[in-house]
Order: structure tokens, then sequence, then C-alpha cells
């Protein structure tokens, strides 16, 4: 029974450190993703090793690969990114990640941590009450700091909150004599890995035991392996919703990491000789075996892009073929029904599902600006009407149902647990689907009235063709000009072109309405439903510049986060 109750109590403090740990890197990741987002967006030919290097700064200031991966693979379906920087930014975030394991073996084991955890906690305590000081994130940092340094504090041991167990050590020494010792701690280090998304407690894990005398060097490393082995399948639970550049994303994650564990496996003798080379001293010291681990751990990440990105081209080529991997890459027909998002089970699913939404709307303004393509069309071409209108009304179909899909999807992710910067801006992002659906409705209504002018025999006045083709090309270029930013092809969001393109919508819309007054009143045989459907038809296009210029004034408000 005691046995059992010490295993609770570890699990309890890995709980603990983990708590504070998600917490600190929510706070990292709302800081970096903006940064991390646009050195990626930018990324040319031949960037490579410049990938490699933004993922390894990425995931060294949030000490989390599983969300850098998570967040990759959004962005290569929202199409922000491309195939081939994938495996050098997916080796940049693995060897970044090591950054946290430097840093918990350097202090975490050498340091009274309880002391300064419970100062943090007290410092952290006003910001739990106080309406003014709640609005700051450095409350949650603190908080998260304290519990990461008391759950460190716990799994030491070194107020015996947690004590030695005798029946637990002689397992633990039963199993590490075994021939097969190394492979269960491996699937052990897996396991730990897998239930919290991070490579984190499996560190912190496998340094504590290994601190406090309970498994050697060998082992605790055999448990780093593992982390690696269960985040090779992180990627899986996002991008077998996702579209099919995505799921290839998360078989270059499989390969690289299951690749590490093989390689490292084979020369995991080498390995450790290695790590003695750089760190000597006594391995079997059990305060020193920290920072062993994490070198052990830097080192396999550090040669791993070496071994695998030669092999890149020939996994990828037994991917393709394997019925597995035709399978999981396969299209399914439903892949561009509508809005997909992440399960909230996932790490920093909300900020991957705000890219996705993004990306939707992103695709509403297309779908928008086709259809207004079409109305230009047919106000030049009215023959063809009736197949535009089925066009246009089909396009108007998928743009409501994304809305639908986005209302949806961010009322859920409101109701879940954010930041009050997230749910603002998701707030805005629920208003441009709305002002996109008005701009398909609109367009709708213009083709509608093209069409049903042309069939009744409406006369418009002379050069109203070449007026319409004019104002439509206006309102097309300012739809573009916002599909450009919801699209990230613009960076910075200006305000003013915005203005002035609306004044000029509206100067163009209301000389159009008065020389078609002007034409019922000076010509006799003008033809007043023909006038009227004309007045009406620049009405909807004026309505089109309207939300377009809303949309323009919400965009620098969404772009705050998580661009």
């Amino acid at each position: 029974m005691s046995s059992i109750l010490i295993s609770l109590q570890i699990i309890g403090s890995i709980a603990l450190f983990m708590i504070g740990f998600h917490a600190v890197t929510d706070i990292l990741l709302a800081a970096v993703s903006p940064w991390f987002k646009h050195r990626i967006i930018s990324l040319g030919k031949g960037a490579g090793p410049r990938g490699m290097l933004i993922g390894l700064l990425s995931a060294g200031a949030t000490s989390s690969n599983a969300s850098g991966t998570i967040f990759l693979i959004t962005m290569v379906d929202s199409r922000l990114t491309q195939l081939r920087h994938v495996p050098w930014i997916l080796l940049g975030l693995n060897l970044g990640a090591a950054s946290a394991n430097w840093l918990i073996a350097a202090a975490g084991f050498s340091l009274n941590l309880s002391i300064y955890g419970l100062a943090l906690l007290a410092v952290s305590l006003p910001f739990r009450f106080s309406s003014w000081l709640s609005r700051y994130d450095l409350g949650e940092v603190l908080t998260g700091c304290g519990c990461m340094l008391l759950g460190i504090e716990l799994l030491q041991g070194s107020y015996l909150l947690i004590p030695s167990d005798p029946v637990l050590i002689y397992w633990m020494q039963f199993i590490s004599e075994h021939p097969a010792g190394a492979a269960g701690f491996l699937l052990l280090g897996a396991a730990c890995a897998w239930s919290t998304r991070s490579s984190v407690s499996a560190a912190v894990l496998s340094m504590s035991l290994a601190a406090r005398g309970w498994i050697p060097f060998q082992l605790s490393a055999a448990m780093m392996l593992g982390s690696s082995l269960a985040l090779a399948f992180v990627g899986f639970s996002a991008a077998k919703l996702l579209g099919r550049d995505a799921r290839i994303t998360a078989w270059l994650n499989l390969v690289i990491h299951i690749g590490a564990v093989i390689w490292a496996s084979a020369l995991f003798g080498r390995l450790i000789q290695l790590t003695d080379l750089l760190l000597p001293g006594q391995r079997f010291i059990p305060e020193d075996i920290p920072l062993r681990i994490a070198a052990f751990y830097t080192l396999v990440h550090l040669i791993n892009p070496l071994v695998i990105m030669p092999l890149f081209t020939l996994t990828g080529s037994l991917i393709r073929k394997s019925a597995l991997g035709a399978h999981f890459l396969r299209t399914p027909a439903a892949e561009s029904a509508g809005l997909r998002q992440l399960p909230k089970t996932l790490p920093d699913a909300l900020d991957a599902n705000m890219i996705l939404m993004q990306s939707g709307l992103g695709q509403m303004a297309e779908w928008a600006s086709q259809m207004l393509m079409l109305v230009m069309n047919t106000s030049q071409e009215p023959g063809g009407g009736e197949h535009a209108l089925e066009k246009v009304h089909h396009v108007q179909h998928r743009l409501a149902g994304m809305q639908q899909d986005i209302s949806r999807a961010g009322n859920v992710s409101i109701r879940q647990s954010c930041s009050r910067l997230q749910a603002k801006t998701i707030h805005h992002q629920l208003l441009v689907a709305e002002e996109l659906a008005d701009i398909g409705e609109a367009c709708g209504k213009c083709m509608n009235l093209l069409v049903k002018s042309w069939s009744k025999g409406y006369r418009f006045h002379e050069a109203s063709t070449d007026e319409l083709f004019s104002f439509i090309s206006q309102v097309l270029d300012f739809l573009r000009y916002v599909s450009d930013y919801l699209a990230d092809r613009i960076r910075q969001p200006d305000l003013q072109l915005a203005d002035t393109m609306e004044e000029a919508i509206d100067t163009m819309r209301d000389a159009l309405r008065e020389k078609a007054r002007t034409f019922l009143e000076e010509h006799t045989g003008a033809q007043v439903k023909g006038e009227f459907a004309f007045i009406e038809i620049i009405k909807y296009l004026e309505h089109i510049g309207d939300s377009c210029l809303s949309i323009s004034g919400t965009i620098p408000k969404i772009m705050k986060y998580p661009r």
C-alpha cells in the first residue's frame, strides 16, 4: 500500500510541476508565436538551415516542441508555409526544447527550491485578488514558476514527503538489472511524455529518480529516448483532422523522432561515452546525473539532423508507397467541406484553432472575390448570366457554411479557458466572418438583379456597361485588399488607404446614382424599371465597400494575436 501511495505522490509532484510549466509556457507562447509565424511565412527558397534556426530559437524560448509542432502543422494546413521547410523547422524545434532540460538540471537540483517557490507564490497572490493587477500576465508567470520549483523539490525528496520506499527501490533495481530494463524505462519515459504531451515531464522524472540514486544514468537516458518516442505521435492527433500537407508534416515528425530513437538506441553505449567526454567526472554520483541527462538529450538531437536529413527522400517515398502511409495521406471526400478544428486536449489547441479560423476567413474572402468577379463578368456579357448565377449561389452556400463553422468554433473556443486577449481576438474574427457573409449575400443580390434585368429585357442607360465595370473594379480592388490581409499576404494594415478607397467608392456611387436619376428626368425613352435596377445594383456594391471598410478596421485587432 505504501508503494502505491508513494507512486501517487510522485505522479502528483509531476502534475504540480506540469501545471506550473504549462502556465509559464502559455504566456511565452503568446509572446513568441507572432514572431515564429512571421519568420516561417517569410522563409524563401534554400532557407533550410534558417528554418532550423527559427525552430531552435522558438522552442528554446518556450521549452515546448509539442506546441511548436502542432502550431507548424496548422500553418502548413493553412498554406502559410511550404513543405520543403518543414523538416528543418521540426529538427530545430526538437533541439531547442532541450534548453528546458539544462535549466532544470542546472538550477533545479542544486538549490533549495522550496524557499523560492513559496516566495514566488506569495508575490503572485496580489495578482490573483486585485482586479487591476489581474490584467497582467506576471501573476500567472510567478504562480507557474512557484509550482514548478515546488514540484521539483518534492521529487527530490528534500523534505521526505516522498520517502524512499524499499519495495519500490527493489523493483527499480530489479528492472535495471534485467536485460530488457532499458526498454522498460524507455516505455516509462514514453508514457510520461505522452500523458503530459511534453518531454519535460519525462526529464524531470528521470532526473529526480537518478538524483535520489534510485536508477543509474543509463536508464535515465533511456527514459529521455522514450520521451522522443512519445512525441513522434503527437502530431497525428492534430493532422488526422486536417489536410494532406498537414498529415505529411505529421509523418515527417514521426520519421525524425523514430529515427532518432533507432540510431541512438543502436549507438547507446557510444553516446554515453561521448556524454562522459563532454562532462568529465563520475557518472555514478547522483548529484551529477541531471546535467548528464540534459547533455545526452541535446547530443541526440544535435546529431539527429546529420543522420535524418539524407534519409528524408528515401523515407518520403516509402511512406507514400506503404499501405499505412497511403491510408493516412489520402484526401478525404469531405476535406474541403468546412472548417476543421483540433481537439482541445492537444497542447495549445486554442492557438492552433485560431490560426485555422484565420485561414477560414482568408478562404471566405477568396470566395467573395470570386463571386464579385462573376458579377463583373456578367455585367459585361449578360448572355451567360444563368450559368454564372448558379456558380454564385454555389459559392455563396459554401461561404455561408464557413461562416457558420467559424461562428460555432469561436463560441466553443471562448467557453474554454482563454485569456482576455484571445477572447477579444475570437470575437473580432466572428465579426469579420459576419461581414464576409454579408458581402456574399450582396454579391448574390447583384447577380440576381443582373440576370433578372436581362431575362425581362430591362434596359440601362447607354454608358452603364462601362460604369458598372469601373465601379465593380473599384469595389473588387478593395475586397482583394482585405483578402490579402486575411491571407497574410500583407503584413501591416493601412487604415488611411482603406478610408481613401471607401471614399472613392462613395464618390462614384453618388455620381452614378445622380447620373441614373438625370437620365430618367431628361430622356423620355428611359426605362424606369431598368434604371431602378441599376441604382439597386449600385447600392449593393456600395454595401460591399462598407463591409470591406468595417473589416479593415477590425483586422488590426485580429493581427495582435496570434500573429
